[in-house]
């Protein structure tokens, strides 16, 4: 994709539509409009970033993480542009929302270890889905595994909200996720010794 203004325009429609930029933020402000407030200021901090790099980050999954990032140096930072701007110190946000952003931090780490397979989950899941089965009822499960999957690590859903616009229960939703983890693991693993 050529980078544009409209890459960016998407991209940040993205995180302002995507539940999880809200929860996160979330973890710190009680406020609506100091959720708002942030939220916009974050966008601007992601504006500032090349365009390349955020693509990458969105195509790679890691635009999570970049947030996240972004969201705690804001707050935690004393020569952050939000703290220059409001003077808002860690003890006036909720130190719960550093957990979030220490798990999303875990999950770039892995990212970065095993770079080759995470560049290998959206064929894996396309070989997965192309595959033939047994039975109809094999292929339904497949399929809800990988969309929930799918919503969940690369469009920013929660458990939560993935429950509510597919109709299933929050534990199937996450159920869902782990078995398409196993299996999407298993099939990179194959992909992975067939190239050597």
């Amino acid at each position: 994709m050529t980078m544009t203004a409209e890459t960016l325009s998407n991209i940040i429609h993205y995180i302002d539509e995507a539940p999880f930029f809200d929860e996160i933020i979330g973890k710190y402000f009680s406020r609506r409009s100091e959720r708002d407030n942030f939220k916009s200021h974050v966008i601007m901090e992601i504006a500032d970033i090349p365009l390349q790099k955020l693509q990458e980050a969105k195509e790679d999954g890691y635009l999570r993480w970049l947030f996240a990032r972004i969201v705690k140096n804001q707050i935690v930072s004393n020569n952050s542009s939000w703290h220059n701007q409001h003077r808002i110190r860690i003890t006036d946000v909720d130190p719960e929302g550093l957990n979030i952003q220490d798990e999303e931090e875990d999950r770039y780490e892995e990212y970065l270890l095993n770079k080759e397979r995470f560049r290998l989950i959206k064929p894996a899941m396309n070989s997965i889905l192309t595959r033939q089965y047994d039975s109809l009822r094999t292929k339904q499960i497949i399929v809800i595994n990988m969309t929930c999957f799918s919503l969940y690590h690369f469009d920013g859903m929660t458990f939560n909200h993935i429950s509510k616009i597919t109709n299933i229960s929050e534990a199937t939703v996450y159920r869902a996720v782990k078995n398409a983890e196993v299996v999407i693991k298993t099939e990179i693993n194959k992909m992975i010794k067939n190239k050597k």
